[in-house]
């Protein structure tokens, strides 16, 4: 039973933390959106797991795309950030 509690709760603050940074990723700055992709990726995993445990699979399917496209902008941003400082960049 607690650990039922203790998914409830903890879904639906990962669901507002998720919720959250995509809204804040609207806004486009740049200063915060690593941290945003940051909380995209592990909300969205973290939903996974709720997800799994209730059987809810159009929103494990959901949030499994929603974490695949975190870990590729993260990938992208990281990619790039190499580049940059090595001056790889095209110009």
């Amino acid at each position: 039973m607690m650990l039922k509690i203790l998914l409830d709760i903890s879904g639906w603050a990962v669901s507002i933390m998720v919720l959250a940074s995509y809204s804040l990723t609207s806004f486009k700055t740049n200063d915060f959106s690593k941290i945003f992709s940051h909380l995209n990726l592990i909300g969205s995993m973290l939903i996974v797991l709720n997800c799994l445990y209730y059987n809810a699979i159009p929103s494990f399917f959901t949030n499994i795309v929603l974490t695949c496209i975190a870990l590729f902008f993260i990938y992208c941003r990281r990619k790039h950030l190499v580049k940059s400082s090595f001056g790889l960049e095209k110009k």
